[in-house]
This record gives C-alpha cells, sequence and structure tokens, in this order.
C-alpha cells in the first residue's frame, strides 16, 4: 500500500538520515572498543601538555574537522567517545562537552547538509533556479 504525500515525503527524507546516524554510531562504537577514541584522546592530552586551556582548544579544533567532515551529528557522536577518554585523564567534561556540541553546532553552518537553515537556504536557491 502507497504512503501518501506528506508522510511519503518525511519518511523519504528520515530514512537516509536515520541510516547516516546509525552509522556514525556504530563508527564511534567501534572507536571506543578498538582504542581508537582513547588513542586520540591521549595524542590531545599529549600534544595539550597538561594544560586546560589547550585541551579545550584541540578540542574544539578536532570536533570543528570533524563537523566538516562529517556533520554536526556525526561529529559529536565521534568525539563523545574521546571526551570521555580526556575526563579518564583528569580532564573537566562539561566545558568538553560543551565545546563539543558548541562547536560542532557553529561550524555546521558552513556545512550545508550540517544545518537545516542551510538545506533551506539550499532548497530556495534552487526553487529559484527553476
Amino acid at each position: 500500500m502507497p504512503v501518501p504525500g506528506p508522510l511519503h515525503a518525511a519518511l523519504s527524507a528520515s530514512v537516509p538520515l536515520v541510516c547516516f546516524l546509525t552509522a556514525v554510531i556504530w563508527l564511534a562504537r567501534v572507536a571506543d572498543a578498538t582504542g581508537l577514541a582513547g588513542a586520540l584522546a591521549g595524542l590531545l592530552a599529549r600534544a595539550a601538555d597538561a594544560r586546560a586551556a589547550r585541551v579545550y582548544a584541540l578540542v574544539c579544533v578536532t570536533c570543528a574537522l570533524l563537523t566538516a567532515a562529517l556533520s554536526l551529528d556525526g561529529a559529536v557522536v565521534v568525539m563523545v567517545p574521546v571526551v570521555l577518554a580526556l575526563v579518564d585523564r583528569g580532564a573537566p567534561a562539561r566545558p568538553l562537552l560543551l565545546a563539543t556540541i558548541g562547536v560542532a553546532n557553529a561550524f555546521s553552518i558552513a556545512v550545508v547538509q550540517g544545518n537545516p537553515t542551510n538545506l533551506e537556504i539550499g532548497r530556495a536557491s534552487c526553487r529559484e533556479r527553476v
């Protein structure tokens, strides 16, 4: 039985997103289970030389790069195990988690698929061309 108009549109839009987020969550779990998240946390901790401000800055830069490579949601899902590994090494949890969320949201403005506003602007510009 076919699905009617608006429901079909909603399902068509959500299925790829659900698949993508499932894949990113699986990737984050694999990164944590294999020790990759811990290795990245160790790299960030060594580069920061036990300075909280440097750890914070490095988490922000890493999150920005992941947002550009994956998406807003993908970056947050991947960064959480890294931040938790940094917390296990003595870093403060709250500032690093807030930095991850804030940077991913702010940096997603530059990524078309990462920000709903950008998607709407893209749709509007496509309609103007037609």
